[in-house]
């Protein structure tokens, strides 16, 4: 009996935990979910020598605020490594940011994988 109740409480804890995530302030959305479409993205090192991924973002839904995109970032064995980021003050309803998400670390990732990337408003 103890046990039962022992795992009821965890789960209502963690119901409301999850419940509270919700709130945040934060749009959180897929590339190629509602409300933006990801294209033309290209792979390579710019000018500066950082390994960077160029692409366009196009605003489907309202005008957004400021927004950044993250996308993770592979060595060749498939281990995560940090993310390559952008971001922009806004974006209106209908328009295209051009990002240009570098990797910051040393080195130079395998890949970076776009269809796995986040994009995120406030």
């Amino acid at each position: 009996m103890k046990r039962k109740k022992m795992l009821i409480s965890v789960i209502t804890v963690l119901l409301v935990l999850t419940a509270g995530c919700n709130h945040s302030g934060k749009e959180k959305n897929q590339p190629s979910g509602d409300g933006y479409e990801i294209k033309d993205v290209k792979m390579g090192i710019n000018d500066s020598g950082k390994f960077t991924v160029l692409g366009k973002l196009k605003n489907m839904g309202e005008k957004k605020g400021y927004t950044e995109i993250s996308i993770p970032c592979y060595d060749k064995k498939g281990v995560e490594l940090e993310n390559a980021f952008d971001s922009v003050e806004s974006i209106d309803a209908g328009g295209e940011w051009k990002f240009r998400a570098e990797y910051q670390e040393s080195g130079e990732p395998s890949r970076c994988d776009i269809n796995e990337s986040e994009v995120t408003t406030y």
